[in-house]
């Protein structure tokens, strides 16, 4: 815990930033009891000045100063690309994968050339777990001059950095030396997700569960998440958010050049005609013999989509197995849940303490409409995401959605035909569970067909739009 709590004491300066991301990981397998990732020494005790770009970038930015300079697919040739950058990639299983990989092909449709530094392209520390796609973080030394040594082959002419992680984080510090702009996205609530793994983390310590309040240590590494984040992003031309609350949060908290950015969802793959109901759709646990079908009649399918981790807020739906509650269809319904799970979570363990739940794995993309589509509502119970994809891909099967009334699930459940929002975050979701029983799954598609903004199309050309070019030969290697 020493590592921890000198990060909470600690400001950070842009040289060790760098590791930031990948202490929780670590924190993880050391608690967790699995040899996940190497051991990795870090080091924070310096300071971190960007106090006169903030006051500079804030009142510009409410001025109403700011302006983007569009990137057009004409001026990407094969010497000037478009780079995505980012931390979260293949083979690994993730939302943020999911949509950046959706951008990529967006972009390429609409004639942009697109180049890309991942994972794969660097050294790092890889997760021995490959059930959901084995996960690599890139923290190595000398990291930092094989990314500038890229951006200096690429020659981009414009940049999107997707993540704050080590990659991310050391391509900013070369965008900032060489005076250059780029585009960033807030896609993660990292604040709220490092504390609660903290607190997951005391509890496996068999130590006092740490109160999220002011004074806490999870409160105070919330502040120094925030802090590393504000570095991070407003050096950034345009920082997009998938969500208007986001946005208000952000500005609120500090954060400049914020603009909205809408996620998407391919309306031709995810559609209601993967729902099967003559003989029944089987849902099948990945490890276990145990089956659900969904014959016409004999009970609903309350369903999950994502990460199995504490940040999700799943006991809210895993409880519904084993409380059954009988204003539900007459307590007629089962409980099945699709994704991975996280290096806190014992799976067996899991199984053992909900026995009735099927715990269908990971999915490729291509494999998720079919349960979306079969499900009788989406149950979406995290209060701590960004924007939430699958709500929309959800909808677009026709499939309703149950969520709490929080950043994210309020922005795009804006009809009560589509879906019900629970306001009282300290309520369970049963209520709003039963009102999506309820409503007409018709009105759920035509929802998404009838609402422009959640087209990749034009979420390619936002980000494009909000590109400010970058010079030609700007990363040469000794300039």
């Amino acid at each position: 815990m020493a590592n921890l709590l000198c990060l909470v004491n600690n400001k950070i300066d842009d040289k060790q930033f760098t590791y930031f991301f990948g202490v929780y990981h670590l924190l993880n397998a050391i608690v967790s009891g699995e040899n996940t990732y190497k051991a990795y020494k870090f080091n924070f005790n310096k300071q971190l000045n960007y106090s006169y770009k903030k006051a500079l970038w804030h009142k510009d930015y409410h001025n109403g100063l700011i302006s983007f300079t569009a990137i057009k697919p004409e001026e990407t040739s094969s010497k000037r690309p478009i780079v995505i950058i980012t931390d979260t990639w293949e083979p690994h299983i993730a939302g943020v994968t999911r949509g950046t990989k959706s951008i990529l092909e967006a972009l390429k449709a609409q004639g942009y050339y697109v180049e890309m530094i991942t994972p794969n392209d660097l050294p790092g520390i890889k997760s021995k777990r490959i059930e959901h796609g084995r996960m690599k973080i890139a923290l190595s030394p000398g990291n930092r001059k094989r990314i500038k040594k890229l951006l200096k082959d690429i020659n981009p002419i414009g940049a999107y950095i997707v993540t704050e992680g080590p990659i991310g984080v050391n391509a900013v510090k070369e965008f900032k030396v060489k005076g250059q702009p780029y585009t960033s996205s807030y896609l993660t609530q990292w604040p709220q997700l490092i504390s609660t793994y903290f607190r997951e983390i005391l509890t496996k310590l068999h130590l006092k569960k740490d109160k999220n309040k002011k004074g806490s240590i999870s409160k105070h590494i919330e502040n120094t998440v925030l802090k590393g984040l504000r570095w991070f992003h407003n050096s950034a031309n345009a920082t997009m958010v998938t969500a208007a609350s986001m946005r208000d949060f952000l500005i609120q908290n500090g954060f400049t050049k914020v603009t909205k950015w809408s996620r998407a969802v391919d309306t031709e793959m995810f559609n209601p005609n993967h729902r099967i109901r003559d003989g029944g759709f089987v849902f099948k646990d990945y490890k276990t013999a145990k089956t659900v079908t969904t014959e016409e009649g004999k009970y609903k399918i309350l369903g999950y989509i994502g990460r199995i981790s504490p940040d999700k807020n799943l006991d809210i739906l895993l409880k519904l197995s084993k409380e059954k509650d009988m204003s539900i269809n007459n307590g007629n319904y089962k409980v099945v849940v699709v994704g991975p799970p996280n290096t806190l979570i014992n799976m067996d363990k899991l199984r053992k303490e909900y026995p009735n739940v099927i715990f269908a794995g990971p999915k490729n993309h291509d494999e998720l409409p079919q349960y979306f589509a079969n499900f009788d509502v989406f149950v979406f119970p995290s209060q701590k995401d960004t924007f939430g994809i699958v709500q929309i891909e959800s909808l677009a099967c026709g499939t309703p959605v149950a969520a709490y009334f929080t950043n994210g699930p309020k922005d795009i459940i804006k009809s009560e035909k589509v879906g019900a929002l629970e306001k009282d975050l300290n309520k369970p979701l049963n209520e709003v569970i039963k009102k999506a029983l309820e409503l007409n799954r018709n009105d759920c598609r035509e929802y998404i067909l009838n609402n422009p903004q959640y087209s990749w199309k034009k979420a390619a050309k936002d980000l494009a739009d909000n590109m400010e070019k970058i010079s030609d030969g700007a990363f040469n290697y000794f300039a």
